[in-house]
């Protein structure tokens, strides 16, 4: 559980960084205080379209990845016989009665 915590809180950081700089850069295009030379303007929105690409790639990799997963796990779940994996545990089974019956 902490492993996916500590993805989506990556991932969420990684996000969250370029939409910052994005509404950043459209607030100071958009406000009526604020003069800025053509070039300057032409400039913060280069930047904002690199920030939306680099975003959109990341929305893609990550949707990729999540497909491919659910297909790997999809294509490994098989049922199996438990008996040849547990013939080992002989003795445990012997003690099911006392285990069932304390509720552990």
């Amino acid at each position: 559980m902490r492993a996916k915590d500590q993805f989506f809180s990556i991932i969420g950081h990684d996000l969250k960084s370029p939409f910052n700089n994005i509404i950043g850069f459209v607030s100071l295009l958009s406000d009526e205080d604020v003069e800025l030379a053509p070039e300057k303007t032409r400039e913060y929105a280069a930047l904002i379209v690199e920030s939306a690409q680099n975003t959109n790639a990341l929305l893609d990799t990550l949707l990729a990845c999540s497909s491919g997963m659910a297909a790997t796990f999809g294509s490994t779940l098989n049922k199996v016989r438990a008996a040849p994996f547990t013939s080992h545990c002989q003795g445990a089974k012997a003690s099911l009665p006392l285990t069932t019956k304390r509720r552990i």
